[in-house]
C-alpha cells in the first residue's frame, strides 16, 4: 500500500474499525438517539 491519501482507497478511515472507534461511533449514536426521543441535549450530556 502506497501512503497517498488523494486515492480514496489508501485513506486511513478504509482501514479495519478498531474497538476504539466502534466504541466512539456507537456513543454518539446513542447521543443522538437520546436527543432525537425528546430529550434535551443537557439531559443527555448528564446521563452519561
Amino acid at each position: 500500500m502506497t501512503i497517498n491519501l488523494t486515492d480514496p482507497a489508501n485513506h486511513p478511515s478504509n482501514g479495519p474499525l478498531t474497538d476504539e472507534r466502534l466504541i466512539r461511533v456507537r456513543d454518539a449514536l446513542q447521543r443522538t438517539l437520546t436527543y432525537k426521543n425528546g430529550s434535551t441535549r443537557t439531559m443527555s450530556l448528564l446521563t452519561q
